[in-house]
């Protein structure tokens, strides 16, 4: 069970990080958003993703420890 929820974990860090780089180059979504608006919004979304990834990482070490 707590494998899923790892599994989870990553795959939301994942898709925030991969969503923060679409805003910021504006891929997918060519929106009418201002510029400094998309790209506030592109870097929130990824640091938030790196921070979850970084948590997910730093949470696993002590378990495989033990």
């Amino acid at each position: 069970m707590v494998r899923a929820f790892w599994l989870v974990g990553l795959v939301a860090s994942g898709l925030l990080i991969a969503l923060g780089i679409v805003v910021l180059l504006n891929i997918i979504f060519p929106t009418n958003l201002p510029t400094n608006f998309r790209i506030m919004l592109g870097i929130i979304l990824t640091l938030y993703g790196t921070y979850r990834f970084v948590i997910l990482w730093i949470k696993k070490e002590p378990s495989e420890q033990q």
